[in-house]
């Protein structure tokens, strides 16, 4: 579109008032009346205020450009400006200036060789007569001025301008004529109509008109062997009432049948029947083998959808279901041993060749050519004498780009979950496999000639389904809410930094439709920025203050019970600052309005923050073609990005137990907030759904951020989303590079047996997946208190003989129950001597039993598995004791993992999902346990048990530092440590002088006794690895609890570096930084800790290792980047795989697969064991070590971390000979 709009700047324009328009604003009019002509709005153009015509002259252009036969309509007094009102008083403007006349207008047209207005009418605006305006207006331009100037505009002209029609106001929001913005407030307020009004660049404004949405009812177009009827039985739980199913096959629709609707006429009894339904009155919805044409036996608009499928298939799927038929039958049958076969296909081939309707109405029989094409088109399909051509072929797809949403049977899951969706429903539903039929290459050509509209209209919509991923809004905002402020500086943020990452963000955009939030006194330094894609809208504070969220938050916010609980929280923006989470929760709801306004007429809309730039995403990655491109085919729903989060308390301050009662089940990773969205049906969804959890949860005085109402929503409602995993660092721009590079999948799925299939246990049938032997005989290995096992549906045996096994190898009292009493008595035939009862389990009697039993033994398990699983769950919950494990089989989290995780490689059937326990595992306090069994479609909970925190001994730590040859240098160092606190009283104090020089040893000696420091000579240069070898194997003797280890060029920041921060953003000064790493050591049980996250040549977020392992264990753990750079590093290199983010006394910290270097760390006792004790090398390199470590790790044996700070700095100002530098 901005090549259109350049072409049209550059034409001729001579000019009679250069300043009455300024370039950008002349750009943003064209650019706006260009959309809105290809939108297909339909009317006029007009302009009230043409003065001598600039802008007029602009229009006139753009109509000759675009071949439109639109007409120009332009208006004016010619006598200047009006009469001065109050909001021109104190105004430099006076009444009477700015008059000029019809042929100065004219003589601007001509001398440009333009066309003049095709009207061009004298009038003051509120003396306009109806005569003199168009019937409809697309595009109009007020330019009065003076505010009754715009107020009677609008009065004139706002209820000609069609739906999706623009209105742009010059002069607006200009400060020397403020009735201009004042009238239009006026006009929409006094209309009861919402203040979209936006600013498109400086003193021009606009306004997108969409006519208040009706709840329109819907129609589905059945097209047969589509996948209707499934989707209609989906359906059918919505009620009579809201979905009138015309096929009326359930017992809930009977009232609503009306047989064969393909034959309904308006005003015929079937719509006499139709119309006299109460249920009309109050349906959402209405479904049936009808055509488009049916809308006009409703005395109100229809909005249509339909499931498409490749046509060649559903003829071939249609002619097997009119089997039905006898006559047919015979027909296609004869000589024919199954449906399918060749002899079948070749008499169906004969049938439809001679055109024979024998056994099929006149409706079916359209079915066999073009009938998605004659739906869809609205042709009566009850008339035999039916013809198609290209016209009709138009009208379909014209109705097909009507269509908010179709879908296609080749994606049916998709097509149910778009449906259930735009309803608002969330419906369980299954979908069986998807069958494609192979037919004889002559019925393939016959069909593919009687159906060519149908191959079509098809390849059609695949064009517009396309065209619409491809068509994206984004949403941002930017207030000051005072984080520069804050008491912190781990949580403090430049305000004008954040300023300068939204002007890069709008520049990455210039060629994206953008809208921006931003507050009125900053709208200048960003709004510069040409681009005719971007839109301004201002929000205020007082926006915020007066949100829907705004009184709960402060309510939590300043109960200190939540704010000390951890004790971080109290610090945090969502604790300290009054408008954090009330901005913050309105994300969701500003790209929900940005959805419903749809000022650039798209698609899919996502949220993405303003200071996006900081650290989370790159300038290229957000200017990359591909980044646009790969998102619309990464994401067909709604996206969240989640980042892994584990062995947790709380979620930016909403805690777990709170989680526990909106979501039964493990939360192992949380949602991002800085880039979600989708399409615009899902958006609504999920704004719905986060204003009514935000309320729960707010309610019942839980808090975190957005972040943790977005969690809970990503696991409540997985079948709506496209899920994405990014690393433990919680960085978007990993996701950016992997939709990039099209590697992005959904979060990876449990490593599961394929092989799942139930075998015979010792010769006796069962109904287990085979990998539950094995999972149950590791669980009982590991958990030999269990004194009591329980069975509740023994079925044929083989997994009761199992178990009856494995109580007398594990010495525990087997019991199970059995109602089925053939079944029961099977089992007793075994002779195994297993204690199988011929009960109920969910009897009251029997419940009471085995209360009884549980309550006889001091842990027991009780497995569920009988022929009400759901029912057997709930009751056996609350008989639990503290510690009490209770499983049930045929479990799946819920459908949409069943069908895409469980189905046909873990288990074939599902009896029990989350949501049907959900209350009874949050009112027994049930937990996640052993979720190994997942594997095997087992579901595992245990009643939790509480256990006392055990205070930490007070610890002894050994510091050494490594000197070689310069005392300058050491001493330098040593300053920086005696700088902070501690670091120079607290610990044992050890000097390693690696020196070859007899000055520098005695140097060296003078300041290690200056400074306290036990003084050990090495006996020459023993290199950095030799010297960190000893110093490890010295600590290792000692009876210090931890080491740190330093080299005489790492220097320890100190409060002077206090608001400077590293190239990742993190602090360089860390208050109380001793105590703070020793308390994390004794709280985590790390093994070793790094103090710097930010080094010299790294960063903590690259794997290092990775360049460092042997080629098998690169190919082993990064198989889809196993080659090494041949020179270099890599600047793809993989990144380090996070875990858990904490922190403490405000300093945070990371674990995960935390790489080794020599850079300054705190070491455990256990940790230097394992790292230099048990496995040595004769000549050890900092490499080897890397990759020995990165194996423990990988393998559990290592547990690692590093701090989110940088209080370490690499400072070597004496250098040594490069041939001095040893490792070892």
């Amino acid at each position: 579109m901005n090549n259109i709009v350049d072409i049209i700047l550059r034409d001729k324009n001579i000019k009679i008032d250069p300043g009455m328009i300024s370039e950008t604003q002349a750009r943003h009019l064209v650019s706006s009346l260009v959309k809105c002509i290809n939108l297909g709005v339909d009317g006029d153009i007009v302009e009230l205020g043409c003065n001598v015509g600039e802008s007029s002259k602009l229009f006139r252009k753009t109509l000759n450009h675009l071949s439109t036969s639109k007409k120009l309509w332009v208006y004016d007094s010619f006598e200047g400006l009006p009469l001065k009102g109050k909001w021109e008083e104190g105004t430099p403007w006076q009444s009477g200036t700015l008059k000029t006349n019809k042929e100065t207008l004219i003589k601007n047209f001509t001398q440009n060789n333009l066309l003049p207005p095709d009207s061009i009418v004298k009038s003051w605006f509120n003396e306009i007569r109806d005569i003199d305006l168009p019937t409809k207006i697309c595009f109009a331009f007020l330019d009065g001025d003076f505010y009754d100037s715009i107020y009677e505009s609008l009065i004139k002209i706002y209820d000609r301008v069609s739906d999706g029609g623009y209105i742009l106001f010059h002069d607006y929001k200009r400060m020397d004529l403020p009735g201009v913005k004042a009238a239009v407030d006026d006009f929409l307020e006094s209309r009861s109509l919402e203040n979209n009004v936006f600013t498109v660049c400086d003193q021009l404004g606009a306004l997108i008109k969409k006519n208040p949405i009706k709840n329109k009812k819907i129609g589905f177009l059945h097209i047969p062997r589509t996948g209707g009827t499934h989707l209609e039985r989906v359906l059918n739980p919505i009620g009579p009432d809201k979905f009138i199913n015309f096929f009326g096959a359930n017992d809930n629709q009977k009232q609503n049948h009306i047989p064969i609707i393909e034959n309904m006429k308006p005003g015929d009894s079937k719509n006499q029947k139709l119309l006299s339904n109460p249920n009309l009155e109050t349906c959402k919805l209405f479904a049936g083998h009808f055509s488009h044409n049916i809308k006009d036996c409703f005395n109100e608009e229809v909005d249509f959808f339909t499931i498409l499928r490749d046509p060649i298939q559903r003829v071939i799927s249609l002619s097997k279901q009119f089997l039905t038929s006898l006559e047919y039958r015979l027909i296609l049958s004869k000589d024919s041993q199954h449906t399918g076969d060749e002899m079948f296909y070749s008499n169906l081939f004969q049938y439809l060749s001679q055109k024979n309707t024998k056994g099929l109405l006149t409706h079916e029989f359209h079915g066999f050519s073009n009938y998605m094409t004659k739906v869809i088109a609205g042709c009566d399909i009850s008339d035999p004498s039916l013809k198609v051509d290209q016209s009709t072929f138009i009208r379909a797809v014209a109705n097909l780009k009507k269509m908010k949403f179709f879908n296609f049977f080749e994606d049916y899951n998709l097509a149910i979950e778009d449906t259930l969706t735009n309803l608002d429903c969330n419906l369980s539903y299954n979908c069986g496999p998807l069958n494609k039929s192979n037919i004889p290459k002559t019925l393939q050509s016959f069909l593919e000639a009687s159906n060519s509209l149908d191959i079509k209209l098809y390849q059609e919509a695949k064009k517009i389904q396309k065209s619409r991923s491809l068509s994206h809004t984004y949403v941002t905002a930017l207030i000051n809410i005072g984080r520069d402020s804050m008491s912190t500086n781990l949580f403090q943020r430049n305000f004008k930094s954040y300023l300068n990452h939204l002007r890069s963000l709008i520049q990455c955009f210039s060629h994206r439709n953008l809208v921006v939030y931003i507050e009125p006194e900053y709208l200048n330094l960003v709004s510069d920025i040409n681009s005719t894609n971007i839109i301004f809208k201002t929000i205020n504070k007082s926006d915020i203050e007066n949100s829907e969220y705004y009184n709960k938050i402060q309510k939590i916010r300043k109960d200190s019970n939540w704010s000390n609980n951890p004790a971080w929280l109290s610090k945090s923006p969502q604790a300290e600052l009054d408008l954090y989470n009330p901005l913050i929760f309105q994300k969701i709801h500003l790209l929900n309005d940005v959805a419903k306004t749809n000022p650039f007429n798209d698609y899919n809309f996502y949220w993405i923050d303003a200071g996006i730039l900081n650290a989370q995403a790159s300038e290229d990655q957000l200017k990359s073609p591909s980044f646009y491109n790969n998102l619309s085919k990464d994401v067909d729903k709604f996206l969240f990005i989640n980042y892994p989060y584990k062995n947790f308390n709380e979620i930016h301050g909403f805690s777990k137990e709170g989680l526990g009662r909106f979501y039964n089940g493990e939360i192992s990773s949380v949602t991002r907030a800085t880039f979600f969205g989708g399409k615009s049906n899902y958006v609504k969804f999920f704004s719905d759904k986060f204003r009514e959890l935000a309320h729960k949860t707010l309610d019942e005085g839980f808090m975190g951020t957005e972040e943790s109402i977005f969690t809970l929503l990503n696991y409540l409602y997985p079948e709506k989303i496209n899920s994405r995993q990014i690393e433990s660092h919680g960085l978007v721009r990993s996701y950016f590079d992997k939709l990039i590079n099209k590697q992005t999948q959904p979060n990876q799925k449990a490593q599961v047996s394929t092989n799942y299939k139930p075998r015979p246990y010792n010769g006796i049938r069962n109904q287990q997946n085979p990998l539950s032997f094995s999972l149950f005989k590791k669980f009982f290995e590991s958990n030999d208190k269990i004194e009591l096992v329980i069975e509740i549906g023994s079925g044929f045996g083989g997994f009761s003989a199992f178990l009856k096994d494995q109580s007398i190898q594990h010495n525990f009292k087997f019991v199970t129950y059995e109602s089925n009493a053939n079944k029961h008595k099977s089992i007793l035939s075994l002779g195994k001597d297993i204690d199988c009862r011929n009960s109920n389990a969910t009897t009251p009697f029997i419940l009471q039993e085995i209360s009884e039993l549980i309550n006889s033994h001091k842990k027991s398990l009780i497995l569920c598995d009988g022929n009400n699983i759901q029912s057997e769950f709930n009751l056996i919950s609350p008989l639990l004791k503290s510690g009490d494990i209770v499983m049930a089989h045929d479990y799946a989290p819920n459908k949409d993992v069943f069908e895409n995780e469980y189905k046909g490689k873990i288990w074939d059937w599902i009896e029990i999902r989350d949501i049907d326990i959900q209350e009874s595992c949050i009112k027994n306090n049930l937990k996640d346990f052993y979720l190994e069994f997942n594997k095997a479609a087992w579901l595992c909970k245990q009643k939790e048990i509480l256990t006392p925190d055990i205070p930490p001994k007070k610890s002894e730590t050994n510091l050494y530092i490594l000197t070689f040859n310069f005392p300058e240098q050491l001493l330098h160092t040593i300053k920086t440590l005696e700088a902070t606190p501690k670091w120079l009283d607290s610990p044992n104090l050890f000097l390693l002088d690696n020196s070859d020089n007899n000055e520098a040893r005695r140097e060296n000696q003078k300041i290690a006794k200056d400074f306290n420091f036990q003084y050990i000579s090495l006996g020459g240069n023993k290199g950095i690895c030799g010297g960190r070898q000893f110093a490890a194997e010295h600590f290792n003797q000692s009876d210090s609890d931890f080491m740190l280890f330093f080299e005489d060029d790492m220097t320890l920041n100190s409060l002077e570096d206090d608001g400077e921060f590293c190239r990742n953003g993190f602090r360089k000064y860390v208050p109380n930084l001793y105590d703070t790493i020793h308390n994390i050591m004794i709280q985590d049980k790390f093994d070793f800790l790094k103090l710097s996250f930010t080094e010299v040549y790294f960063d903590n977020d690259k794997q290092c290792s990775w360049y460092n392992v042997p080629q098998e264990t690169r190919t082993k753990y990064w198989p889809h980047y196993d080659k090494l750079p041949k020179t270099g590093l890599d600047p793809n290199v993989p990144l380090t795989d996070f875990h858990n983010i904490r922190t403490f006394n405000e300093c945070p910290y990371i674990d995960g697969e935390i790489y080794y270097a020599n850079w300054p760390t705190i070491v455990s006792k256990s940790g230097n064991k394992k790292m230099f004790i048990e496995t040595k090398w004769n000549h050890p390199y900092e490499q080897t070590w890397m990759s020995y470590m990165f194996k423990q790790t990988k393998e559990g044996l290592l547990k690692p971390a590093v701090l989110l700070a940088s209080p370490i700095t690499h400072n070597r100002f004496k250098h040594y000979k490069p041939e001095d530098r040893r490792e070892n």
